[in-house]
Order: C-alpha cells, then sequence, then structure tokens
C-alpha cells in the first residue's frame, strides 16, 4: 500500500490488520493492566510518498518505508501488474472521482454539508451509483453481429 504522508494512514493500517503485542502480567505489581499495542503483520507493506514544498510548489518528492523492508516493497512493486513505482495516482484518481461525483467533497461550493450525517449519506450514495449504475468503458465488450437466417425475413416465410 502507498499513500502520501498524512499520518492517519498508519494508524488505520494498524488498526484494520495489525497483531496485540503479548504483554505478560507481573503478578504483585500495582496498577491498571498495560493494554496491548498493536504491531503490523510481517506481510503488510507500506510505504509513503514524501513531499518537500517550497511556495506552495513540490520542490523534491521521496519514498519512505514505514511498514516491512525495502527489499520486499521493491518485490511487490516488481511483480504488480499496475505500477513499478511507490506513487499516489491510484489513490488521488479515486479522490478526484468522488469529488466528480459528490459535490459536497468539492472546495468551495455551495453544495456543502452542514452534519456529517447528510455528508456521509450522500457519500454512499454517489458511490453506489459510480460502481452500480454507471456504465464503465472498460467493461464495454463488443457484440459479435447476430447471422442472420432466411426465416428472420417475414415476407420469405410466406413465399411472396
Amino acid at each position: 500500500m502507498t499513500s502520501d504522508q498524512l499520518p492517519h494512514y498508519a494508524r488505520a493500517l494498524l488498526h484494520v490488520y495489525g497483531i496485540p503485542e503479548i504483554i505478560l502480567h507481573i503478578p504483585g505489581k500495582r496498577g491498571p493492566k498495560t493494554t496491548p499495542r498493536l504491531l503490523p503483520p510481517s506481510h503488510l507493506h507500506y510505504a509513503q510518498v514524501v513531499k518537500r514544498r517550497k511556495g506552495g510548489r513540490v520542490v523534491q518528492g521521496t519514498t519512505k518505508i514505514v511498514f516491512g523492508t525495502e527489499e520486499a516493497v521493491q518485490h511487490c512493486l516488481a511483480v504488480s501488474p499496475v505500477s513499478q513505482t511507490i506513487n499516489t495516482s491510484f489513490v488521488e484518481r479515486n479522490n478526484l472521482t468522488c469529488r466528480q461525483c459528490n459535490g459536497r467533497l468539492s472546495r468551495k461550493v455551495l453544495s456543502f454539508s452542514k452534519d456529517l450525517t447528510w455528508l456521509e449519506k450522500h457519500l454512499w450514495l454517489s458511490l453506489a451509483y459510480y460502481h452500480f449504475v454507471l456504465p464503465h468503458e472498460s467493461l464495454r465488450r463488443l457484440i459479435p453481429q447476430p447471422i442472420r437466417s432466411n426465416y428472420s425475413n417475414p415476407f420469405l416465410l410466406h413465399g411472396l
């Protein structure tokens, strides 16, 4: 998985995929039991694109491995059928599609949501419409022309 530098992504990935750390309880020790922290599993590979900005423009882009090793991430990229570099293009494309389908996600518009529940309802509706109703060009296939027989002409059936 790849993303930009938002720190919430790493915590969200640990919340979903993390394995609780095993903590041995020492008998007789006072105080509350410590809650186990979540550790990333060995098969979780996560990298970030780090952008350095100057004057509102990106002047340098580097990458940082958050979970996993450099070798493991490079191996995953080598066998990936869609991308061979650490980038955020898929996330940014999805964000643009969501903003175009849902006016409440765009910036500086009149269709803003005052209440978070209405934003969430509209987001679910726009995602359902995009995935289940809207026809996609990549899913279209040409249907071959049917072979017409002589029986399809009504005049030939009656011998006219």
